[in-house]
């Protein structure tokens, strides 16, 4: 007996053993050399879970859970993942049952962008999602720089930075307002809201907002604790990051010290970023101040569902 049904929490462990087992699979088609990926922490799958839980499916036979779909609502800026099939199950039509139902799930609740993101090299993959009217849309190339041991005080000369974690509750309601001005000017409809109360209520990370002249410029959102539970604490991992078009790179600069002494004050001694190639101006600057390129890629969204964005901002964000 085949039943597709929206997840319930108490899905998550055996989401997570599920996970573990087809993307090591996964991986291991892919030839990379450590394929295993580990169980998740409890709190991070509870977390994808309370994103956007009716968005959420599984796939039952027979009692066994053999597919699940996780999905993000940002406002009106959507997206898919984690999501697997069985591997002993692959072939039979599971993966498209599942990703058509998430799908309708997020045109229903408002959803203009809809999208994911998967390995680069997945051929099997790209020719999925490809027949199921999704289109390459670029690469996302993870970035990442070691933060030294050692912090000058912070220098932001004209700029001023505000941590939601230590924002009054009287005074979110307003800063809220103008952030999303600030997030729909750079992507029409996205809302970041939703993850500011997550980082909050699973104490996952926070964000910080760049002021000039009390008007926000900037935006960083970032997961300061580990995934998995053989994860080592080490990566600050922005999930979020957006400058205003009138910013310049040198502002960037700031940008990135910014996120250095925030890493440095969590005691974790790396930055963990995700690019777009379509902004190489901007990924070359990177690569000149000591970031290295770690691993790609391909974003995809569906058809008639695709990504707006001013690309004369830095508007960069994780599907996964």
């Amino acid at each position: 007996m085949i039943n597709l049904r929206h997840m319930k929490r108490e899905d998550l462990r055996e989401v997570n053993l599920l996970l573990s087992k087809a993307f090591t699979q996964a991986r291991i088609h892919q030839g990379y050399r450590e394929g295993r990926v580990p169980l998740c922490r409890k709190e991070f799958l509870e977390l994808y879970f309370a994103a956007n839980s009716s968005g959420c499916f599984v796939i039952e036979k027979n009692h066994r859970l053999i597919s699940f779909c996780f999905t993000r609502l940002w406002g009106t800026v959507s997206w898919l993942g984690p999501l697997s099939v069985d591997p002993s199950e692959e072939g039979q039509g599971y993966g498209k049952k599942i990703v058509l139902a998430a799908v309708e799930s997020l045109k229903t609740s408002g959803a203009k962008t809809i999208g994911l993101e998967l390995a680069a090299n997945s051929a099997r993959n790209l020719a999925f999602y490809t027949k199921l009217g999704f289109e390459p849309r670029g690469l996302v190339i993870d970035v990442i720089k070691k933060v030294s041991g050692e912090r000058q005080p912070l220098k932001l000369a004209e700029f001023n930075k505000i941590m939601y974690s230590e924002i009054s509750p009287q005074k979110r309601t307003p800063l809220l307002e103008d952030a999303r001005k600030f997030w729909r000017q750079i992507e029409p409809g996205l809302d970041y809201t939703r993850e500011l109360e997550l980082v909050e209520n699973f104490e996952f990370g926070d964000a910080c907002f760049i002021m000039k002249c009390d008007r926000i410029v900037g935006f960083i959102l970032a997961h300061t604790q580990t995934y998995s539970q053989e994860e080592k604490r080490r990566f600050i991992k922005i999930n979020a990051l957006q400058m205003s078009s009138e910013m310049t790179k040198e502002t960037l600069d700031v940008f990135i010290e910014v996120i250095e002494n925030w890493a440095f004050s969590e005691k974790l001694s790396a930055i963990y970023l995700r690019v777009s190639s379509q902004q190489n101006n901007v990924f070359s600057h990177l690569l000149s101040r000591q970031f290295k390129v770690l691993h790609n890629d391909l974003r995809m969204t569906l058809r008639g569902y695709g990504q707006e964005t001013d690309l004369t901002s830095i508007n960069f964000s994780k599907w996964e």
